[in-house]
């Protein structure tokens, strides 16, 4: 057999069966040839996936893996020796599919040989690790001393920078002397290094940010460090944090994009320097996304600041002496590498990326310098860490994960971005075929015919017609998206390359056959399996992908338009017939016979993809009865996804060829299961499948389940109507069909009717259930209540599970069919899922005698417990016919009133309380309650009870000593009861009144409320021998003067609470006299207008002021000009004016003292103030008026003053 048409499972990332097999059967003479091949070394870290067959127990195994299981180690020392370290490091710590190393599985200790390749394993770590040994120690065990050594001795740099791998059979860390340092807690070790190392400050920050095995899945030194050594964690974050250097205002103009405030900030560059434009943001561990860092150009970059950007760039230069090169060459953080150009680029901001290539558009000059022009920045600009000073070209600067603006460009902007960076640096063609040695996928070259860049690729001809030199390995893998450009790019693609195609198994490289299919795309098929271009061997060659590859399937999963899939289908499939012809060799399988272990056929591809003219055309190629025949679930899948032409091209084989197997899946269901969910010509398919295969019709899957079961979960009407069609199908069938009404699924005992009301759809389940019954009924083709009335499992009826799930209508279609007399407790259930047109059908069913408790009861529960349900008219109905529910008590002792006012039904506690006004004595404290969460309407019902005032006077207890509102209208309503009302002194059982117990609750309105109604009595004495006028004075903290002297009103003015202070003020007068000053001096400062007023209506306030001398005057403190208006309005404060405190001064000269603009101006507005007394230093206001002038001109010198001629006069 030709060897390229066995079917094995190639797959570029996964291991070359040769080296698999040399692997494990020790095989040096191939590892030697594979090597001098000159192979990528990517070809020998691949994992091997066995071909479809195998157990998988080899399933993600590399090489060294596959050795060490059969003992091979010859052919691990081999590997050693011609291996580079870092291929053998990756090999031995791969993880397998278990997340185990080759190591940690503890291979090596299963056979007699592990000492040996232990021993090989750490002498090859030891010879071949880049890092001295000696430097590593010393890292490790922090020997600053010998650092200092070694610098001193002239070492060259690259010894520092050096990296250490890990030996796997010991557990020791790796990386750099920072990484190794951080793993050990070497602060000091780590400070030295840092400050004596003969490196720039860039080759610092890189091994900074260096991963632990110079791979990107490693672990930077700061990330080593968080988990090891916090106070490295600190040194490393001081750094840079050190050089955050950008002002806020500029961070947030930059990320706002404020052109107004830049072109300020330039104008103004006398107080701005350079740095201030060149200065970065900067955080210790930038995220990803999260975290915006760089200059200001990255932070314009980020936010999509197009505006900002190009103002920037056109007057930096010209109004700020700024290099905006410097800046867009800058980048951002060491552990991203980034200038704004990457950032651009890699979020897809095209208006910024034109932006900034027109500005090098512009000064051609700068991208023509040589690569050392590019300026230095100074260390004070702490800019060195983030330049890339060895390009003139920022596009050409790599990243961390070693990416240009190039490239992103080319794989995340539109196509004009890119022409416009080739027409400015022709030099990038030369980078085109650039790539990673793993992917050569990701080369700039094919990023450019993925996205079907054709102007693109016909300028790189135009400029490097000899693309021929390109790395094979791209020219293999361009072959398959180049049919997304146009079809001149695709056919010089394709003309040039074709024969490259052979190399792809050296290189690991797919087939472009899939790609083709998936785009679809004829032309290619058409030249190199049609047209005769090709010579033997390569059409053979690209045959033989036929079968390892299969572009059938991906025929089958493309998006393109079906006709051309099928011409394509057809391209291959005579492409393989021809060459088997010619080949004359053993029968080989055909492509569309071909099955994946996981996506399965080329047939069920299409048919999932819904492609049904190339599924159509799969069925008719030759043979495809045998394909079919190895219980195949195709006609399943056709029905599933609405293939109903399908379908039946699938029956007419099954007809055709005897393939009854395909009718039945492997879990026993048929398709006449599935059949309803086939559209279109779906009813013909409906007929000739029981008129075909009648036995179906009785056949039940696994689990019991019929084909009416089957079908009410699918909730179509129309197959039901089909069958019993009296003209379509015989009595036999029909009757067949009925009986299946009967029968029980094996698992839930479910009938179909109990599937209906479970799965059924709302609106469609209802018709089918309908026309279902009526036409057995009209037939006679069985008696259908049993259906009904039938139970599951669980003893659930059709009707119960209708109630349930909430199908009304269905429900009350069963109950008017089924036997009424035999079914408890509906009526719980519909009153629950409130299906209030079944409550009324059964109240009207239920019979009122004799005594139907099994109907009305659920335990001790009966329905009216649960009647808040229920609408009010059905309710209504229920207490009129059985009023006995009302006093009935459910398991927790709880009668229905008491349900009611739980759930807040109010109208049914009226309906109660109506029909039966005792009821309220089986549970008298019921009202507590809703008086706590404040339900007023509840309250008000109970209040109407006649029985009401007995139980509040019985239980020494009213409504008014629990109740609790957020709103002060509330009380006012609820006092407007006249019953409450006559309620405001009754006492507890602790003899409190509701005014006692609103104060004790510091219940502010009730309080209020209760104060001001006249007849309330304050002065009642509780069992304490407190009256209410006594509370109100401990309200603030208890009955005594806190630490700081100050009495309950005092504390009530402090915190504001001017209601308990003027309550205090208007039941007790003289209460003022035990703190005459210091209540109201803190309310002055504060500016509590109402609370100086307060205590200003107290008739014991002036003589107090006057005989402390002191008032409030002399404090107050307002920031509106109107509220000293407003305090002088009061009588009593304005007899105040000119009263002299201890130091002799009056109002008037604190306002001067004081600056107090406002009060000084109405006072001396004031006719009768008197502002020539003198105070204890012998100074009158005018002297004190005088002297600010003499220190502060501006205060004085305005119109405040000019009320008072005499005061102009004399300062002026």
């Amino acid at each position: 057999m030709d060897p390229i048409f066995r079917r094995i499972h190639i797959d570029p990332l996964t291991m070359d069966e040769r080296l698999k097999n040399a692997a494990i059967r020790g095989d040096v003479g191939f590892l030697r040839e594979a090597i001098a091949s000159k192979k990528p070394f990517e070809y020998f870290k691949l994992k091997y996936v066995p071909r479809d067959g195998t157990d998988g127990k080899e399933e993600g195994d590399n090489m060294f893996y596959l050795a060490a299981i059969n003992g091979r180690v010859e052919f691990i020392r081999e590997a050693l020796e011609v291996l580079p370290l870092s291929v053998v490091h990756y090999l031995l710590t791969q993880r397998n599919i278990e997340g185990k190393t080759l190591l940690q599985e503890d291979l090596l200790l299963q056979h007699n040989e592990h000492k040996v390749l232990a021993r090989l394993i750490e002498d090859f770590y030891e010879r071949r690790n880049p890092m001295d040994r000696h430097l590593k120690n010393a890292a490790i065990q922090g020997d600053v001393e010998f650092l200092k050594k070694a610098v001193a001795s002239h070492r060259p740099v690259e010894y520092f920078k050096s990296m250490y791998f890990p030996c796997p059979t010991r557990k020791e860390k790796g990386g750099n002397i920072f990484h190794l340092a951080a793993h050990h807690g070497r602060v000091e070790f780590f400070k030295a290094a840092m400050e004596m190392l003969p490196i720039s400050e860039v080759e610092l920050d890189i091994l900074l940010w260096q991963r632990e095995d110079d791979q990107y899945a490693g672990k930077s030194v700061l990330y080593v460090a968080r988990r090891k050594c916090r106070e490295i964690v600190e040194v490393m974050e001081d750094i840079y944090r050190g050089r955050n250097s950008m002002d806020e205002q500029l961070k947030k103009v930059a990320i706002e994009g404020d052109v107004e405030f830049l072109r300020e900030a330039v104008a103004s560059n006398v107080n701005k320097p350079n740095a201030y434009f060149q200065s970065l943001h900067c955080v210790p561990d930038p995220n990803y996304r999260k975290d915006q860092v760089g200059n200001m150009f990255h932070l314009a970059a980020w936010n999509k600041r197009g505006e900002f950007l190009r103002e920037a760039i056109e007057i930096l230069p010209k109004e700020a002496g700024v290099d905006v090169h410097l800046l867009l060459c800058q980048q951002d953080h060491p552990k991203f590498k980034r200038n704004p150009l990457h950032v651009a680029a890699l979020e897809g901001y095209n208006k910024i990326v034109k932006v900034i290539l027109d500005y090098y558009d512009h000064h051609k000059s700068l991208i023509s310098a040589p690569a050392n022009s590019l300026p230095q920045p100074t260390k004070a600009m702490a800019m060195a860490m983030a330049m890339d000073c060895g390009s003139v070209k920022p596009w050409l600067a790599k990243d961390i994960w070693g990416n240009t603006p190039f490239y992103y460009v080319m794989a995340q902007c539109r196509e004009e971005c890119a022409l416009k960076l080739l027409s400015m640096d022709s030099e990038l063609f030369s980078h085109m075929d650039d790539c990673d040695e793993g992917d050569p996928y990701d080369s700039i070259f094919v990023i450019a015919l993925r996205r079907g860049f054709s102007k693109v690729i016909l300028k790189f001809r135009e400029s490097a017609p000899n693309w021929h030199t390109f790395d094979k390995r791209v020219l293999a893998c361009a072959l398959g998206p180049a049919p997304n450009c146009s079809d001149e790019i695709f056919r010089l693609v394709l003309e040039q390359n074709l024969l490259v195609i052979k190399d792809r198994d050296f290189y690991r490289i797919w087939s472009p056959l899939p790609s083709w299919a998936l785009i679809g795309k004829l032309y290619p098929f058409e030249y190199v399996l049609k047209e005769e271009v090709c010579a033997t061997d390569l059409r053979r060659y690209i045959v033989g992908m036929i079968s390892e590859e299969n572009p059938l399937y991906y025929v089958g999963l493309s998006d393109c338009d079906e006709d051309m899939g099928v011409q394509i289908a057809s391209i291959v499939v005579d492409a393989w017939k021809k060459e088997i012809e010619q080949l004359n060799t053993v029968k080989v399988e055909p492509p569309w016979f071909a099955r994946r272990r996981i996506k399965g056929t080329v047939l069920e591809a299409a048919i999932l993809k819904q492609r049904k003219k190339v599924a159509l055309h799969f069925l008719s190629l030759e043979k495809i009865e045998l394909f079919l025949g190895e219980q195949d679930q195709s006609l399943f899948l056709a029905i599933d996804h609405r293939c109903p032409d399908v379908a039946q091209k699938i029956l007419d084989l099954v007809d055709q060829h005897g393939l009854k197997t395909l009718l039945i899946s492997n879990v026993g269901r048929t398709v006449l299961h599935d059949a309803p969910k086939c559209n279109g010509t779906a009813e013909n398919f409906l007929k000739q499948l029981v008129k075909r295969y009648p036995e179906l019709m009785k056949q039940t899957d696994d689990d019991g389940v019929t084909i009416l079961h089957s079908w009410m979960e699918i909730g179509e009407l129309w197959p039901f109507q089909c069958i019993l069609n009296e003209d379509e199908f015989s009595l036999d069938v029909r009757e067949n069909f009925a009986d299946l009404l009967m029968q029980k699924t094996d698992d839930k005992s479910w009938n179909p009717l109990h599937v209906a009301a479970l799965f059924g759809a709302n609106g469609v389940i209802e018709r089918i259930v309908r026309f279902l019954l009526e036409a057995i009924h009209e037939q006679s083709l069985c008696f259908y209540p049993f259906a009904i009335e039938g139970e599951d499992i669980e003893g659930n009826t059709p009707v119960d599970i209708a109630l349930s799930t909430g199908r009304e209508e269905l429900a009350l279609y069963f109950l008017s069919r089924g036997n009424i007399t035999s079914a408890y407790n509906y009526i719980f259930k519909a009153i629950d899922k409130q299906c209030h047109s079944v409550v009324i059908f059964l109240l009207g069913k239920i019979p009122r005698h004799p005594w139907p408790f099994d109907y009305l009861h659920m335990g001790k529960q009966n329905v009216l417990h649960i009647a808040s349900k229920c609408t009010e008219e059905n309710a209504k109905l229920i207490i009129e016919k059985w009023p006995e529910l009302i006093n009935e008590q459910d398991e927790n002792g709880k009668t229905p009133l008491e349900r009611a006012s739980e759930t807040r039904t109010n109208w049914l506690l009226k309906l109660i309380l109506q029909k039966e006004r005792s009821s309220i004595l089986k549970a008298p404290m019921i009202w507590v309650e809703p008086c706590e969460r404040g339900d007023l309407s509840t309250i008000l019902a109970f209040a109407e009870n006649t029985y009401f005032r007995y139980i509040c006077r019985e239980h020494e207890d009213t409504p008014l000593h629990h109740v609790e509102f957020k709103d002060y209208n509330k009380y006012q309503e609820l006092l407007k009861c006249e019953f409450i009302r006559e309620l405001k002194n009754a006492r507890d059982i602790h003899g409190d009144t509701p005014l006692h117990k609103a104060i004790k609750n510091r219940n502010k309105d009730l309080t209020e409320i209760l104060f001001n109604i006249g007849d309330v009595e304050w002065d009642i004495k509780n069992k304490d021998g407190k009256t209410a006028m006594d509370l109100l004075e401990e309200a603030s903290k208890d009955s005594k003067w806190d630490e700081n002297g100050k009495t309950p009103r005092e504390r009530a003015s402090e915190d504001g609470t001017n209601w308990l202070f003027k309550l205090l003020l208007q039941k007790k007068r003289s209460s003022i006299l035990k703190a005459p000053t210091t209540a109201w001096v803190e309310p002055c400062e504060r500016g509590d207008l109402s609370t100086i007023l307060a205590f200003a209506e107290n008739a014991y306030f002036s003589y107090t002021c006057k005989k402390q001398k002191d008032t409030p005057l002399h404090h107050v403190k307002f920031k509106d000009y109107k509220k000293y208006q407003e305090l002088l309005n009061c009588e009593l404060i304005r007899e105040l004016k000119n009263v002299r405190d201890k130091q002799g001064d009056t109002p008037l000269h604190k306002a001067i003292k004081n600056q107090n603009k406002d009060l000084t101006e109405i006072l001396f507005s004031m006719g009768d103030v008197e502002w020539n007394i003198k105070n204890k230093d012998g100074k009158t206001a005018m002297d004190l008026l005088e002297e600010e002038a003499s220190k502060d001109p501006e205060w004085v010198h305005t119109q405040t003053f000019l009320h008072s001629n005499y005061a102009v006069n004399l300062i002026f």
